[in-house]
């Protein structure tokens, strides 16, 4: 598992020098702290169905909802307003909503969860 969090943490981090590269080294750091936030959200979800606890998911739930306002925010400073931070939130949904459907599946045992993985990415 720890090869996994380690190989996920570097994505991130190579994600955020990319970031950087673009809009600065502050917006890089940013950009790693949002994103590493929102996968922690997404683990907390996860461990809230897996333990059967509704109200943690019910939590992480809103945490990623918070999360898509907070990266669009971001994303709108970033780009000097080029891009507005609904937009960017009302875009995150999909990836939120395709990511909680792909663990749902996971949890529940389901023969669909790599094509949801699949549509998730």
């Amino acid at each position: 598992m720890a090869s996994a969090v380690d190989t996920l943490d570097a994505n991130s981090v190579a994600l955020s020098e990319a970031i950087g590269s673009v809009y600065g080294d502050e917006a890089g750091q940013q950009f790693l702290e949002l994103w590493r936030n929102h996968i922690g959200f997404f683990v907390e979800y996860t461990l809230g169905g897996a333990t059967g606890d509704v109200a943690m998911q019910d939590a992480a739930a809103q945490k990623l909802d918070d999360y898509r306002a907070d990266f669009g925010a971001f994303v709108d400073s970033a780009t000097g307003g080029e891009l507005p931070a609904d937009a960017v939130a009302e875009n995150l949904q999909v990836h939120v909503d395709t990511l909680i459907e792909a663990i749902d599946a996971v949890l529940a045992g389901s023969p669909d969860v790599f094509p949801k993985l699949r549509e998730a990415a």
